[in-house]
């Protein structure tokens, strides 16, 4: 009976270290699988595309020098990271730092030569160093990859109302109105050309729409106005130009003492 006790006593305890042992395994494992998780996060937190989330983050609230620095950090990541390439042209842009834009966009092409993006923003950069026989190229290949993009025939026709190319210019807006009938840069732009051919008839439907899309924006009020009373619509000319006025449109004023006030 002695050895009988001391043998189950026996296989008790080495049932309870066996036990232990199994515990301390699951444990270890777990231990394993959660410092593998923290480890895996960190490296997410620390990957090209969280830097990228970062600085278009930033770039929403127009803190661009912030930007920059995550996207710095992105294109040290990833060197074939279009999206930052693109992201922090724009970013560079809105710093008035337009060469800089420009060689971020020429590096985002030269990564995807596919999309459109780089190429109208790319463009926008070379308008504002006056370049604008070099932006016609990139608008043009720009269209060519997405033709069904209202904004890139609203800038093209921009640029060709500035290069005195009037038939052109309609025509892209045309197109872009098509595309967008809310497309209100388009509108004005068109309603601008046919104001200056002194077609004011003509020019009056796209200035109303203007100010039915955007009812803040006096400076189509008084594109709006004048037309108006030009087109022996005095009373509705006079009341827009004085909406204009109210929304601190400068040129508003004049107008109206020329037109609007009684000698």
């Amino acid at each position: 009976m002695k050895v009988n006790s001391t043998n189950q006593i026996k296989k008790k305890h080495n049932t309870l270290i066996i036990n232990q042992l199994i515990l301390n395994i699951r444990l270890f494992s777990s231990i394993l699988v959660g410092l593998s998780l923290l480890m895996s996060l960190g490296a997410c937190s620390n990957s090209a595309e969280a830097f990228l989330r970062k600085g278009k983050d930033l770039m929403k609230e127009n803190k661009y020098e912030e930007a920059i620095e995550f996207l710095n950090k992105a294109i040290a990541q990833d060197q074939q990271n279009f999206e930052a390439f693109n992201a922090r042209g724009v970013a560079y842009f809105n710093l008035k730092e337009y060469n800089n834009a420009v060689l971020d966009y020429d590096r985002a092409i030269q990564i995807d030569a596919k999309v459109y993006k780089p190429f109208n923003n790319r463009a926008i950069a070379k308008m504002a160093l006056n370049r604008p026989n070099d932006a016609l190229v990139d608008y043009n290949y720009a269209i060519k990859l997405k033709p069904d993009t209202n904004e890139l025939y609203t800038n093209r026709g921009y640029l060709y109302r500035k290069l005195q190319k009037i038939d052109q210019a309609l025509a892209d807006f045309d197109q872009a109105i098509k595309l967008n009938p809310k497309d209100k840069e388009a509108l004005f732009n068109r309603g601008s050309i046919r104001f200056d051919q002194k077609d004011f008839a003509k020019a009056l439907p796209d200035f109303r729409q203007c100010v039915n899309l955007d009812p803040n924006w006096g400076r189509a009020y008084y594109a709006l106005g004048l037309a108006e009373i030009y087109t022996n619509e005095q009373a509705n000319g006079c009341q827009h130009l004085e909406e204009a006025r109210k929304l601190k449109f400068t040129e508003a004023e004049l107008s109206i003492i020329k037109h609007c006030q009684k000698n």
